[in-house]
Order: structure tokens, then C-alpha cells, then sequence
């Protein structure tokens, strides 16, 4: 077994797309999270005749101010500005929340390629040749899938906040202390892009078609996405009973750090899907122990090639 795991462990790390797309997640996330950062900028207009404040917005800096009526105000409109350095508690919370989609699909893209190039050159055929147990291999795969998935999660997690910190200090802002459980945070963070590695490499084996697999990861949750606009005008609500939805609202941890205050979680990340954290884990469960159970039973009869 150990070494199966480390021949699974080379074919993944001798292959420059895994370095390249996990480069790219990387600076993907670092650039977001910089630029994330900015103040509040508040502006207010206020009629000097009758002290009477006519326009007030907050907005991030470099917006333009909205135009005031000309009729607003008899006398003289007084402009004021005023630069908020104090950022949301919740600042660093969404940004993890805007990490870890960004990674979960550059390495379920990663694990697939690193799946389904063995079906697509039938290199698989060797391996198994090699091996005197079907289920070693798929066992083995599995273990570096969702150590790997571990690993670029952590260092999503780990840059996100080394930028997200760096660009508070270079623009000089504050960031509120900081009390949450982070060792939770980050737990369920990892447990949602575990969840969808292993749907992502269930799909490889079981399609065994490169083309396929990467098609089905981003076309099954777009189809899911609209069903779920479609159904919303008839009151069903199918992101309870849907593999895709269950797993993000299950990932949706920001959501359910601040649901004293759904509206701030919904425009950080969107609105909330009605079912609990703990019922949606389950929804997926049962769609992945599926997946796996038919996957699982293929591998071991079907015909490599």
C-alpha cells in the first residue's frame, strides 16, 4: 500500500499543470484579496440655508458621488467626506469565503486531470497490472486526492489572510479584533473542498473520460443553479435535496458565523440555503456514498481499457 501511494503521489507532482494551476489559484486568491480591501467611504451634502442634510451614501473608495437635484436645496450645498478605517468584524471571515471556492476548482480540475490521464492514454492498464489490488489503487488515489486538497487548502487559507493583512496594514486601516473559532472555520473549510474532491474524482473514475469529468463538474452545478431559480417561483426549494447546493451551503460557513445578521452574510455571499448546515452534510452523504458505491463497483469489474 505504501507503495502504491507513493507511485500515485510522483504521477501528481510530475506533472507541471498541477504546479501551474495551483500557481494560478494562488495569485488568483492573493490579488482578490487585496484589492477586497478597502475603506468606506461616506459622503454627505448638506443644504447651508436649512441645515438639512439632502444626500448621504456610503460606498468603497474611488466611487463617484451621485448627482443632486438641482431644486434640493435654495442656498449653498455644503460637500463633506469622511474616510472610515474601521473595517467589517466579518472582513477576514468573507474573505475565506471567497478563497476557498477559487481553490476547491482549480484542484478538483488538478485531481481530474491526474484521475482521468490514465484512463485517456490507458496508462491505467499498467497499473493495475503492477498492483495485486484494484482496490489499493483506487484506495491510494483517494488518500493523495484528499491530501493534496488539504494541503492547497491551507495555503489558499494561508494567503488569503497574509494578504488580506498586509494590504490592512499598507492602507492603513483597522480590522476589528478577531474572536471567532477559527480552528472550526477552518475545519469545515476543509471538509467542503474534502467533500468535493471526492465527488470530483467519483466522476473521473466513474466516466473515465477527461473531457467529460471537467464537463460534468461545471455543468451539473450550473444546471442545479438554475433549477433552483426556475423552482423558487413555485415555492420548491430543490437546494435541499440537491448533491451541488447541499455541499455549498454546507461550505457556506460565513452565512452561519453571522446569522445574527443574514443581511450581511447575504451580500457577502449570498442568500443562505434554507436547509441547516448538519441537514445539507447529510444530503451530500448520501449522494456521495451513491456515487461511490456505483464507482467503486465498476472499477473492480470493469475492463481497464
Amino acid at each position: 500500500m505504501i507503495a502504491q501511494l507513493k507511485s500515485e503521489i510522483r504521477k501528481l507532482l510530475s506533472v507541471r499543470s498541477t504546479y501551474i494551476l495551483l500557481s494560478i489559484a494562488l495569485v488568483l486568491i492573493g490579488v482578490f484579496a487585496y484589492f477586497g480591501i478597502s475603506p468606506t467611504v461616506y459622503d454627505t451634502a448638506t443644504c447651508t440655508s436649512t441645515g438639512e442634510v439632502i444626500y448621504a451614501n456610503a460606498h468603497s473608495n474611488g466611487r463617484q458621488q451621485d448627482a443632486i437635484p438641482e431644486d434640493a436645496c435654495d442656498g449653498e450645498i455644503e460637500y463633506h467626506t469622511e474616510i472610515l478605517k474601521d473595517l467589517p468584524k466579518e472582513r477576514l471571515l468573507f474573505g475565506l469565503q471567497e478563497a476557498v471556492p477559487i481553490i476547491i476548482t482549480f484542484v478538483s480540475v488538478i485531481l481530474v486531470l491526474f484521475v482521468a490521464h490514465e484512463f485517456r492514454y490507458n496508462t491505467i492498464s499498467y497499473t493495475l497490472t503492477i498492483s495485486n489490488s484494484r482496490s489499493k489503487v483506487l484506495l491510494s488515489k483517494l488518500a493523495v486526492g484528499v491530501i493534496f486538497t488539504i494541503i492547497a487548502t491551507l495555503l489558499a487559507i494561508g494567503v488569503n489572510v497574509a494578504v488580506t493583512l498586509a494590504a490592512i496594514s499598507i492602507k492603513d486601516l483597522n480590522l476589528p479584533t478577531q474572536d471567532y473559532n477559527w480552528l472550526y472555520i477552518i475545519g469545515r473549510h476543509i471538509a467542503y473542498t474534502v467533500g468535493y474532491t471526492l465527488l470530483a474524482i467519483g466522476i473521473a473514475v466513474l466516466v473515465r473520460n477527461l473531457v467529460f469529468a471537467i464537463v460534468a463538474l461545471f455543468v451539473l452545478p450550473t444546471l442545479e443553479g438554475l433549477a433552483n431559480i426556475l423552482l423558487s417561483n413555485y415555492d420548491i426549494e430543490p437546494t435541499k435535496a440537491l448533491p451541488f447546493s447541499a455541499l455549498d451551503r454546507f461550505g457556506n460557513v460565513a452565512a452561519d458565523i453571522v446569522n445574527q445578521t443574514p443581511d450581511v452574510a447575504e451580500k457577502f455571499v449570498g442568500s443562505a440555503n434554507p436547509a441547516t448546515a448538519p441537514v445539507a452534510l447529510g444530503v451530500f452523504a448520501v449522494y456521495l456514498v451513491t456515487l461511490w458505491a456505483i464507482t467503486w463497483y465498476l472499477f473492480l469489474r470493469r475492463d481497464a481499457s
